[in-house]
């Protein structure tokens, strides 16, 4: 049995708001600026001992089987489907070389386009 690990619900909430503002920063013409400030942000949560990670999982294939997050799935269609929305991402913790899911996805899935011919 996994031992429990606790984690503090404001790490939540900053990380969850770190992934937001990189999510709307990469809408705008100049995010560059704003990246090092991101970045100091992100690791004020690592440490020798632990990293937290944000995994934004856009894009990627998903099924039924899949564990690290959950979906809503649109449209009629249930094969073939990818995430086409994050509402909130993955967030893992590594601890002494051990990488757990801390946070399941929250994502919106539709089925893929098939390709132009």
């Amino acid at each position: 049995m996994k031992p429990v690990i606790e984690v503090p619900k404001y790490v939540f909430t900053v990380l969850n708001q770190v992934f937001e503002v990189e999510r709307r920063l990469s809408k705008v013409d100049d995010p560059v600026r704003f990246s090092r400030p991101l970045e100091k942000l992100k690791e004020a949560f690592d440490s020798d001992e632990a990293q937290f990670v944000i995994e934004n999982p856009i894009s990627q294939k998903y099924d039924i089987t899949r564990t690290d997050v959950e979906a809503t799935i649109t449209g009629t269609k249930h094969e073939g489907l990818v995430i086409t929305e994050v509402l909130k991402p993955i967030i893992k913790l590594t601890c002494n070389g051990v990488s757990r899911i801390i946070q399941k996805g929250v994502v919106i899935t539709s089925a893929s386009k098939p390709a132009a011919q």
